[in-house]
């Protein structure tokens, strides 16, 4: 009995101290917030004292004191500084170099700017980085301006019909023709199609060259890849994987 009261005891402090931990925490964290914002603040300075950025307050999340440093002109293209056990590092490039993030996000506006305008829904890919477009196409990307109108991403949008190569034609022209209609200049068309009646006969087909779509021979190309002939398809104007 009196090992079980000592072991009572003992449990009873521990929970004192933890919870006076929190509280001393929860006391201190502001006060050196502060500090840190100043360290974080001549980091800055420092480091990135050409670039036109604004910051914002530190604060204390998830274990490590954290400040958010963004574009003046566009809050969406943005890197974090870290602060934790005296050690600063930051995710400038991958983040404001690179534009992993922001990069996201400008595919969202353009897939949010084709539903808009067509009605269709998709999924818009950027596949390069950030840096590895010059300065007119930055602006433009930062400034948010005309963006569906860049040849820049990749458009996916799924189709389910019936497993005809004339069905199928004239599906992927009506929706060309509607994205060209509404200045939508994709670099590359995606579609992702599914026989409506049999779901596990599914193709992804990739336009890479716009022309092909004039091309007489695109029924005959549709109908080598749906009904999986051994014809190859010309200059490789099309790329196929069955996914299925």
């Amino acid at each position: 009995m009196k090992s079980l009261k000592i072991q009572y005891a003992v449990f009873f402090m521990l929970v004192i101290v933890a919870f006076s931990s929190i509280v001393l925490s929860e006391k201190m964290y502001p006060l050196l917030s502060n500090k840190v914002d100043e360290k974080l603040e001549t980091y800055i300075k420092d480091n990135y004292k050409d670039l036109d950025i604004e910051s914002d307050k530190t604060i204390y999340k998830n274990t490590k004191f954290q400040k958010k440093v963004y574009n003046k002109d566009n809050k969406n293209l943005y890197f974090t500084i870290y602060y934790r056990n005296k050690k600063i590092k930051d995710d400038y490039k991958k983040e404001y170099v690179e534009g992993n993030t922001f990069l996201k996000y400008i595919s969202k506006l353009i897939e949010k700017d084709i539903k808009n305008k067509t009605n269709y829904n998709s999924k818009v890919s950027i596949n390069k980085k950030l840096n590895n477009y010059n300065d007119d196409i930055k602006e433009r990307l930062i400034k948010e301006k005309d963006l569906s109108e860049l040849s820049i991403y990749n458009v996916r949008i799924k189709i389910k019909t019936k497993y005809d190569k004339n069905v199928i034609t004239d599906r992927i022209k009506d929706i060309n023709n509607r994205l060209k209609t509404n200045n939508i200049k994709p670099k590359e068309l995606i579609f992702e199609i599914t026989n409506e009646e049999d779901i596990t006969k599914s193709v992804k087909i990739t336009i890479i060259d716009n022309n092909v779509l004039d091309d007489t021979s695109l029924e005959q190309y549709i109908d080598n890849i749906i009904n999986e002939k051994e014809e190859k398809l010309v200059n490789n104007k099309i790329k196929y994987k069955y996914l299925n």
